[in-house]
């Protein structure tokens, strides 16, 4: 709730530009150069309650003596609903309320934590850092999607380079998450930055529908139908206002 009554954003140079500020508003202004610190603090708490979705329960086989696998669903506990909530609102609170010094700091610091980790094996932590994603770049389309879908997308491509991987059983985690990803990135992204990703975005549609996998058909038919659908729903406009003018 703070952080959305009080703008994130850095005034300390304030007195230097205004010669109209009470001693009491020259102090506030030189209290937000602290902004940066708090931020990263912040960040760095949040990433580490986090983390602690990535944990689940132990749970030592899926029913048919494999390994539990993250892409099926199963209902989350009361604690790990209350965490998502908190993570997501002091996310979408900061990117709502802050300068664009901060927010590049934000989105920064989520690419660090994708490139560092995979939470493979937690369906709630998955979700979680699909949602932050989108929340990331539904503030700043231009900016957050080019480079959150670029480093998502080369990461699913190099995994889906061999044949083989397309007929396995059980599908890579890795692969699951990648997709996953992908998925919450495209949604509710402007035609006109879909329309430069286009063939990027058919071609991941196109590897994925080689899977043979029934694990491998949820996530892969979600994005298929998060793909097709913004993809058509806006080339379908553009055709029409085009024949229009």
């Amino acid at each position: 709730m703070l952080l959305l009554l009080v703008p994130v954003v850095d005034c300390s140079e304030a007195p230097l530009a205004r010669d109209d500020l009470t001693e009491e508003e020259k102090q506030l202004c030189s209290a937000t150069a602290q902004f940066d610190s708090l931020v990263d603090a912040l960040m760095q708490k949040t990433h580490a309650i986090l983390y602690s979705l990535a944990h689940p329960p132990m749970i030592l086989s899926d029913g048919h003596g494999g390994r539990p696998h993250s892409a099926k669903a199963r209902a989350r506990s009361a604690e790990e609903v209350v965490i998502e909530r908190g993570v997501l609102t002091v996310y979408k609170a900061l990117a709502r309320n802050c300068s664009s010094q901060v927010y590049d700091r934000l989105l920064t610091q989520f690419m660090d934590l994708l490139r560092e980790h995979q939470f493979v094996d937690s369906r709630p932590a998955m979700d979680t850092c699909g949602r932050i994603a989108s929340i990331l770049i539904s503030y700043n389309m231009e900016k957050a999607f080019p480079l959150i879908f670029n480093f998502l997308s080369g990461k699913l491509k190099r995994l889906l380079t061999a044949e083989e991987v397309f007929g396995e059983e059980e599908v890579d985690p890795t692969i699951v998450w990648y997709t996953t990803l992908i998925s919450d990135t495209l949604r509710g992204v402007h035609g006109g930055i879909l329309l430069a990703h286009k063939e990027e975005i058919n071609q991941l549609l196109g590897l994925v529908m080689k899977f043979e996998s029934k694990d491998a058909f949820p996530v892969c038919l979600l994005l298929v139908l998060v793909g097709v659908l913004n993809l058509c729903g806006f080339l379908k406009i553009f055709k029409f206002l085009k024949i229009e003018k």
